[in-house]
């Protein structure tokens, strides 16, 4: 195995909510996601390749993907190798980027290390993301007033929406900015 490169996307509360007004769910954003920053990676790296091998999280209650994988790789002949509650598993065949790509989508992943590893740096941008989060807010906190950080999980967040309504900082900043729907 080689890492060759990586890419992420950081999908905003506004973003998010946008794409669930289209008729989209959360299962939906992610497989979207993930097929488009695997496609731009094959895009990038493919022509040296003959095999490459995928390996994805499951993406909620998701069991299928093969539709998700034929509509983002066209052009590449689709097979559905394994499909189940635990595991569903594709082989896309002459695609334009490379000769084959076997993508796994697997129940608990994180066993696979380049799901694991993409889980660290997922959880590790989130935290610089919520430090910066945190700072522009503190930045503007009232003289004499405090506002406890948060990590941006539902019941602080709550509370942290709470006190911004408190210090009187909501003005201004609509709740699909900072509160994702789903």
């Amino acid at each position: 195995l080689e890492l060759r490169d990586l890419s992420t996307r950081m999908i905003t509360a506004r973003a998010f909510n946008s794409l669930v007004d289209r008729g989209m769910n959360k299962a939906d954003i992610l497989t979207e996601s993930t097929c488009e920053l695997v496609g731009a990676l094959l895009a990038k790296h493919g022509e040296s390749a003959t095999e490459v091998s995928v390996f994805s999280d499951r993406h909620g209650g998701r069991a299928y993907y093969g539709a998700a994988l034929q509509q983002r790789f066209p052009d590449a002949r689709m097979s559905v190798l394994h499909e189940d509650k635990n595991n569903s598993r594709y082989e896309l065949a002459a695609t334009p980027s490379c000769g084959r790509i076997e993508w796994s989508f697997t129940v608990s992943g994180d066993s696979y290390a380049p799901v694991a590893m993409s889980s660290m740096i997922a959880k590790w941008l989130r935290e610089r993301a919520m430090t910066e989060f945190n700072r522009f807010f503190q930045l503007r906190v009232p003289t004499g007033m405090t506002l406890p950080v948060t990590a941006g999980y539902p019941t602080d967040a709550d509370r942290f929406i709470d006190d911004l309504a408190r210090l009187g900082m909501r003005a201004g900043i609509p709740d699909a900015m900072l509160i994702r729907q789903r």
